[in-house]
């Protein structure tokens, strides 16, 4: 985020600011618009990505993995809540979710492990069908970059 205090012009040669440089009322003013439009520009977090910071220590934390991810059917219209099966993290643990082939990303919550029947074999992840629309995927399968946090157990 931005933040515009203001300024002074400092002349080395002289003893103390110059007080000609002040910044007048209306410029301060602008500013104070200026901030506001700025802030409008600049995304809030979702739940689930403040989570993800939260699990990973602000990303610092992580597990990188690049694989294969295939949809399982989900019911329901919620379209803004996405869910996912995944060996290595824990339940309700959130994953970062990135499709490279259309450079978007999505954040997942872990409802537990990828189940072992002839759908899920050779995936990295399994995710709930109503996030094909959100990644840009039309397939059933599709290639993933997937980040989360290390598991609390294994530090």
């Amino acid at each position: 985020q931005i933040i515009f205090v203001g300024w002074v012009r400092y002349d080395e040669w002289d003893s103390e600011p110059l007080a000609t440089n002040i910044p007048k009322k209306d410029t301060v003013k602008n500013a104070k618009t200026a901030i506001k439009k700025v802030a409008k520009v600049i995304p809030k977090l979702s739940e689930q990505e403040q989570l993800f910071l939260k699990q990973t220590n602000n990303g610092k934390d992580t597990v990188h993995l690049t694989g294969s991810a295939v949809f399982f059917p989900k019911g329901g219209g919620d379209t803004t809540q996405f869910y996912a099966f995944h060996d290595s993290t824990d339940k309700g643990a959130i994953i970062k979710v990135h499709s490279s082939g259309t450079d978007k990303t999505i954040f997942v919550k872990v409802l537990g492990a990828i189940p072992t029947t002839k759908q899920y074999h050779g995936c990295s992840i399994a995710i709930s069908s109503n996030a094909k629309n959100a990644l840009g995927v039309a397939e059933n399968k599709t290639w993933v970059d997937i980040t989360y946090g290390i598991k609390k157990d294994s530090k």
